[in-house]
C-alpha cells in the first residue's frame, strides 16, 4: 500500500467513524494523523454512556474489518 492509497483508507475509516458516533451518541473531539478521539458522556442526559463507548468501539471493529477485510494493511488499536 503507498502513501496515498494509506491516506484514502483512513479518510474511509474517520468517514465511518464519524457515522458511527452519530449513531451512538458519541462526541467527535478531533482526528489527527491516524488517531480519532470522541468521548461519551458529555451531555450527561444519557445514562449508557459507557456502554455506547463500548458498542462504538465493537462497531468499529467490525466495520473496518468487513469495510477492509481484503487489505491486510488495515491495523486497528482501540482504547477505551
Amino acid at each position: 500500500v503507498n502513501n496515498h492509497q494509506s491516506i484514502v483508507q483512513l479518510n474511509k475509516c474517520f468517514e465511518i467513524f464519524d457515522k458511527l458516533s452519530l449513531n451512538y451518541g458519541i462526541e467527535k473531539i478531533k482526528s489527527f494523523g491516524d488517531y480519532y478521539l470522541c468521548v461519551s458522556g458529555l451531555d450527561n442526559e444519557n445514562n449508557n454512556d459507557n456502554k455506547n463507548i463500548q458498542s462504538m468501539a465493537l462497531s468499529m471493529i467490525n466495520e473496518v474489518k468487513n469495510k477492509f477485510y481484503d487489505e491486510a494493511s488495515i491495523k486497528l488499536n482501540i482504547s477505551i
